[in-house]
């Protein structure tokens, strides 16, 4: 992956973001996210994101 410009950091230990889907008595689905966005210690230059 290093090849391709892709480099794997440390995400810490916060729990990973989850998504919860329910589908009703009417076959409707309602979803729940929860999304978090925390990797400790890590910066980012200008042109990286």
């Amino acid at each position: 992956m290093d090849a391709n410009g892709v480099h794997i950091i440390n995400g810490g230990s916060a729990p990973t973001s989850t998504a919860l889907a329910t589908l009703g008595l009417d076959g409707a689905a309602d979803y729940t996210f929860s999304i978090t966005w925390e990797i400790s210690g890590m910066q980012f230059r200008a042109g990286d994101l």
